[in-house]
């Protein structure tokens, strides 16, 4: 009786190790899963920003500007100030009024 109920323990305490083992085997394969869904969806979307970056770079190359196009009439006096002229991240031309 006693090799009996110590052949169950064994066996219960493997079944439990068992069970824990494909328990982390599972978790690990749903956190590649994840992460490979992830760095896919991460390259997409740089694929995506790198293709409007170079869609906003040809535009603003090829795009008349405003300043080369029709003269604007300064609308007051404070409009009449000396603009700078200035490329942001993009490489989208901006005006912006210089500051005194």
């Amino acid at each position: 009786s006693g090799a009996g109920w110590g052949m169950v323990l064994l066996l219960t305490c493997d079944c439990a190790l068992l069970g824990t083992d494909l328990t982390g085997y599972l978790l690990r394969h749903a956190s590649q899963v994840l992460d490979q869904r992830h760095a896919q969806q991460v390259s997409h979307m740089e694929a995506q920003q790198l293709r409007l970056h170079e869609l906003g770079r040809h535009t603003t190359s090829t795009a008349p500007t405003a300043a080369t196009t029709t003269p604007q009439e300064p609308s007051s006096p404070a409009a009449e100030e000396e603009e700078e002229e200035g490329e942001d991240q993009y490489g989208r031309t901006h005006f912006w009024e210089e500051e005194e």
